[in-house]
């Protein structure tokens, strides 16, 4: 896909295809690339950097996060985050990943969301061994936790 970096009269980038458009995919990449390099201190990329950092994290994401999920994803990574390095398109996936393991597989805003399923905030806390699931995954199988030895107090 022919694209064309430019500048706004702010100097940040935007991203114009041949046609003259962007897909959502791309736009919302974009919008999360000058949200991270500003979150982080860095200065605004050049034009054709821009449009090749959109290019490559679309394709990154593609098929992996929707459009509309990635402005979550880069929250998560960034509040949870511990690097002073920038945020990579690597991060962005992981985040993805935690989002969905939190919730058993399911988007918090998927319409069949059940947040009966979804594992509490404080998972992690309450027991290292379950996880807040009542049933720890052993080498055996599985069995139900009774958080007696493992409680975090």
């Amino acid at each position: 896909m022919a694209a064309n970096g430019n500048r706004n009269q702010n100097g940040q980038g935007t991203l114009t295809t041949a046609s003259g458009s962007s897909t959502d995919l791309e736009r919302e990449v974009g919008k999360m690339i000058l949200k991270a390099r500003a979150a982080c201190s860095l200065p605004a990329l050049e034009s054709l950097e821009f449009k090749a950092a959109v290019a490559a994290w679309a394709e990154i994401f593609s098929g992996e996060v929707q459009p509309a999920r990635l402005n979550r994803c880069y929250l998560h990574a960034m509040r949870y985050r511990n690097s002073s390095y920038p945020l990579t398109a690597g991060e962005i996936c992981a985040a993805h990943r935690e989002i969905l393991l939190a919730n058993r597989g399911q988007w918090p805003d998927d319409p069949f969301f059940d947040s009966a399923r979804a594992l509490p905030e404080t998972a992690e806390s309450i027991c290292p061994r379950c996880h807040g699931s009542k049933w720890e995954v052993t080498a055996q199988g599985a069995r139900r936790c009774d958080h007696s030895s493992a409680a975090v107090s």
